[in-house]
């Protein structure tokens, strides 16, 4: 038992050398350290459990994959192909930033827009 950080995730300190979070000590100590590029996923979907059998190491877009179809909304927005004013997410037109998609033509457009106002 110890803190949670503001977002739920459990908290430890390893020999006072401060706060890290648990769950990634928790596999690091069990399965070694964690390869360049990949996060630690929650099976059990409990941001503070540290139960190594219930962690594992995936991608950003595979956890985002993962938590947007076990969210009680489902995955809606991931299966979409077009914005919501039919250009196609894909190519030159799709920017994702922070796991969000963006239309680059309707980006433009409000840009546009605003520097008339």
């Amino acid at each position: 038992m110890g803190p949670l950080s503001p977002n739920g995730y459990g908290r430890i300190s390893i020999y006072g050398k401060g706060l890290k979070h648990a769950h990634r000590e928790s596999f690091v100590a069990f399965n070694g350290l964690i390869a360049a590029g990949l996060h630690i996923s929650h099976i059990c979907r409990n941001k503070c459990c540290v139960n190594p059998s219930h962690l594992r190491a995936i991608t950003q877009s595979e956890n985002l994959r993962y938590d947007y179809a076990a969210a009680p909304w489902g995955n809606q927005n991931t299966g979409k192909t077009h914005c919501p004013r039919g250009h196609e997410y894909a190519g030159l037109n799709l920017r994702i930033v922070r796991g969000k998609r963006y239309c680059r033509e309707c980006v433009n457009a409000q840009k546009r827009d605003r520097r008339k106002a």
